[in-house]
Formats: structure tokens, sequence, C-alpha cells
């Protein structure tokens, strides 16, 4: 019981931690990808994280197809904000389910 109740405060924590952070994790395609990846193993089953991986694959593809540049300002105006949304939808989803 004491481990359970352990596991659902750390899980809490975490999941205020990821909050405070959702635009430090969306500032730009490298820190998106970073924190889509860091969550797989935990989450990947999630319709909500699916959805993230998506975005993430798709703004890397284009990425790619404009050559890789270390400044990339088309992801402020085309998927930074899919991104924001996408993460709260994903954090709103382990509220409810740690509830």
């Amino acid at each position: 019981m004491a481990l359970k109740l352990f596991l659902m405060k750390k899980e809490r924590l975490l999941l205020l931690l990821m909050k405070n952070n959702i635009s430090h994790h969306t500032k730009d395609i490298f820190l998106y990808n970073e924190f889509v990846c860091s969550l797989e193993n935990d989450y990947g089953y999630l319709d909500s994280w699916l959805n993230m991986e998506i975005l993430n694959a798709l703004a890397l593809d284009e990425w790619e197809v404009n050559g890789c540049p270390v400044r990339w300002n088309l992801w402020n105006y085309k998927y930074k904000e899919k991104a924001i949304k996408l993460v709260e939808q994903f954090l709103l989803e382990q509220k409810c389910n740690s509830a």
C-alpha cells in the first residue's frame, strides 16, 4: 500500500513538473523531439502520446526536407501551437488516469 501511494505521489509530481515546463518542451523541434522520445517507454501505448509522436515525425520530416537547419523558424509558425495543445491533452489524460 505504501509503495502504491509513493508511486502515485511520484507520478503526480512528475506531471506537475511537466505541466510547468510545457513552454520549455515545445520551444523548438529539438526539445519537443527529446520530450516525446523520453515518454515512449512509459506512455507509448496512449493515444495522446501517439498524437504527439505523429506531430513529431511530421515536423522532423519537414525539418529534414528543409536541410536540417540549426535554427528552424517554421516550428514556431506551423507546429508549436499544435504541440502545446497535444502536450496539454497528454497531461490532462495522465491527470484523469491518476485520479
